[in-house]
């Protein structure tokens, strides 16, 4: 930026500050996406822009309508499944479900080829030009023509257009053909053999199924009469139970089981009770009767007991052989055989119980061990058993269920119905549906749209050069000093000048061209605060950007306002200016620094009033000449001789020659080939010179086409073009 300084005295000065040095937390923000300038460019492009679209647009629209007319058809038709069924309780042909799947399902069957090859057979559309083209009449004829009729049938299915309408189960068959009559007739033929091609389906099923049915009732019957039979005979031949009687064995084996078990407990506790009354049979008839349960013995033991105490008494008073001693003793021994006696008449007949649960518990063994025979023998057949009887049984079923159908045909069979029915029947069209003069114009219009967007979204990501001032300071960062523009655009379309810059400017003085450089150099001197330029390093990122037009046009305005005015050659490698402005001299800038030649002698006069230093014929180094003592004491030296020096130099980015100049000059003017030099180039050029500490007093944007400036921002070139600026040089 530049930041204008008034003093009390009067004066002022111009200080240049970089932007990214230096940010007044006062200044408004500037917006990266600047209106303006988009703006600015996309009328820099309109011409262009509108010569796009305006192709595009009439390659839409021409064609388009110019197009032959088509008329577009509808007839529509309804899934409606039928309520009734033909076979068990499923028809034949199941009528169709009215979920959502199942109608786009239809949807897509009207657009198979087969319906497509039935229309165009009932139509006879082979003989049609329309969809046969050359081949009319022989795709239907020639055994060999089975690709024209693959053709035919894609032509014919290209104009159809099937569609669901909403989610209702209602179908629009839509055809589009060049004729209003014969897209009417192809739209309801299709819905015609559409249903026809249901019904066709339906009635071969169910001819299917009958004719099934009535071939396999009677082989089915016999079937199920010989499965039966073979499932008897097979009980018969192993003597096998019912699963009835089979039950019953196993409730009595289970009962069986239970009175073996107790029968065989009892049995058990008989023998118990038998063998230990038998084992105390033979001891004393003190002890053994008492193991004894029995009124009678408990009887005889007591009677026993008053005997033996009577007998003891005796025995005491008259001794063993008195007779009453005898006789008690003689009692006694009755007892005791009465005792053995009733002892053995129980144990004969405990053992007697004990036979008889024996014998029973053989018996119950027997027939348990008879019905366990009996199951085992029924289990070994019962796999087979349960095959035969599910053969028969399926046999049976299968029989009643074809003898069910056979009779459900026969009642039905003039019933059936399609699954859909025609709604409405297409109507002939009054009016072609294609094309449509307002799409069409509209459709082109928005195309030219898009095709101008296009362009001018490519134009601009291409646009990598520098365009105005907006893009010097916002982008970059530099101080923009003014625009050099290109002296061709400034002349008028008749002009017939053919001159130099230098020699237009000499004619022309207060010209748009010359205003340029004289607005530069009334920049330059004012570009250091408190200090006076001098010298002038003029410099750019790459060659061929005006360099040395600029420093002898720059160099001639000054020389015209009574400045004295020396320009130096300092590209050693180029030598632009010195093959520019005039014969080459016999010794030059390299020469006097390297102390073969005087000042005076390399300075070349021109009869504008400015001086030039320029390079001899075929001088060359390879030494740092610039940087060196010498340039340093020369250039303080023609300081004292001349208001203003320029110094043409070498490009930056390329060759490293011009960086020691930029420090030793006052003020560096960087360069910029207007739209050209991309803007990474100029910014890196522009770090070189500060990286130099060198004063970079802006830029300066050359070449710039006078005519399309305004286009680019350029507030100045506006202005150069306004009516008051034209009267101002006329006065």
């Amino acid at each position: 930026m530049v930041i204008r300084v008034d003093y009390q005295d009067g004066t002022e000065e111009l200080e240049m500050i970089r932007k990214q040095d230096t940010v007044d937390e006062n200044l408004p923000m500037i917006s990266p996406f600047d209106l303006g300038s988009l703006f600015a460019d996309f009328m820099r492009f309109l011409a262009s822009i509108l010569l796009i679209s305006a192709i595009v647009a009439v390659a839409v629209i021409v064609p388009n309508l110019q197009a032959p007319k088509r008329y577009t058809a509808t007839s529509s038709i309804i899934i409606d499944p039928r309520p009734y069924n033909e076979l068990t309780n499923d028809s034949v042909v199941s009528g169709l479900p009215t979920d959502t799947a199942q109608v786009d399902t239809e949807v897509e069957v009207l657009k198979s080829s087969s319906i497509a090859e039935a229309v165009i057979n009932s139509l006879r559309l082979y003989d049609d030009p329309e969809f046969a083209g050359q081949y009319a009449g022989t795709a239907a004829q020639n055994a060999n023509s089975q690709l024209l009729k693959e053709r035919v049938v894609n032509r014919v299915l290209a104009g159809l257009l099937v569609k669901r309408v909403g989610l209702t189960r209602v179908i629009d068959i839509n055809y589009n053909s060049l004729s209003a009559e014969k897209s009417a007739r192809i739209a309801n033929e299709w819905a015609r053999l559409y249903i026809e091609q249901q019904l066709d389906a339906k009635l071969v099923a169910t001819n299917n199924a009958k004719l099934l049915v009535s071939q396999n009732e009677s082989k089915l019957r016999d079937q199920a009469f010989a499965a039966k039979e073979t499932l008897e005979n097979f009980k018969l031949s192993n003597q096998l139970r019912s699963p009835d009687g089979i039950r019953m064995i196993e409730q009595d084996i289970s009962l069986y089981s239970q009175q073996v078990a107790q029968l065989s407990s009892e049995a058990a506790e008989a023998k118990s009770r038998w063998e230990v009354a038998k084992a105390t049979s033979g001891r004393s008839m003190a002890n053994g009767s008492d193991a004894l349960d029995s009124s009678v013995i408990q009887s005889l033991k007591t009677r026993r007991a008053e005997a033996a105490s009577d007998l003891a008494s005796l025995a005491t008073r008259y001794g063993p052989k008195h007779p009453k001693y005898m006789e008690a003793s003689q009692k006694v021994i009755v007892i005791d055989k009465n005792i053995n006696a009733e002892t053995n008449r129980i144990v004969n007949d405990l053992y007697g119980q004990y036979i008889v649960k024996r014998d029973k518990l053989a018996s119950m063994q027997s027939a348990l061990a008879n019905a366990q025979s009996t199951l085992a023998h029924n289990n070994q057949y019962a796999s087979q058993l349960n095959n035969l009887q599910t053969q028969a049984n399926s046999a049976q079923t299968l029989y009643e269920t074809y003898l069910d159908k056979s009779k459900e045909i026969a009642a039905r069979e003039g019933g059936i119905k399609a699954d859909a029915r025609i709604v409405s029947n297409a109507a002939v069209p009054s009016r072609p549906s294609s094309p449509i003069k307002s799409l069409v114009i509209l459709l082109g219009i928005m195309c030219g749209i898009f095709a101008g967007l296009v362009y001018f979204i490519i134009r601009k990501l291409f646009d990598v050069g520098i365009n105005s001032a907006n893009d010097v300071e916002q982008k970059l960062g530099i101080q923009y000093l003014g625009s050099i523009y290109d002296l061709r655009s400034t002349l008028k379309l008749m002009s017939k000048f053919k001159g130099t810059p230098r020699d237009y400017i000499i004619q022309n003085p207060l010209s748009t061209f010359a205003e340029g450089f004289r607005s530069l150099r009334a920049t330059i001197l004012y570009s250091k605060a408190g200090e006076s330029v001098k010298t002038v390093a003029i410099t750019s990122a790459f060659p061929k950007e005006g360099k040395t037009t600029t420093s002898i046009c720059m160099a001639t305005v000054a020389a015209l306002s009574g400045q004295s005015v020396l320009v130096v050659d300092c590209d050693i490698r180029r030598q632009s200016l010195s093959s520019t402005v005039a014969s080459r001299p016999q010794a030059g800038l390299l020469e006097y620094l390297n102390n073969d030649a005087s000042l005076d002698e390399i300075i070349q006069h021109d009869k504008t009033g400015v001086d030039y230093i320029l390079m001899s014929e075929g001088s060359a180094t390879a030494r740092d000449i610039f940087g060196s003592e010498g340039m340093k004491k020369a250039i303080e030296v023609l300081k004292g001789r001349y208001d203003l020096i320029i110094f043409d130099t070498a490009p930056l980015l390329p060759v490293s020659d011009s960086r020691p100049l930029t420090k030793l000059a006052d003020a560096t003017i960087l360069l910029s080939r207007w739209r050209k030099t991309p803007k990474r180039a100029t910014s890196a050029a522009a770090n070189i010179i500060e990286d130099s500490n060198a004063n970079l007093a802006g830029l300066v944007l050359t070449q710039v086409n006078y005519r399309q400036s305004s286009y680019y921002g350029h507030k100045e070139g506006s202005y150069y073009k306004s009516d008051e600026y034209l009267r101002y040089l006329k006065n």
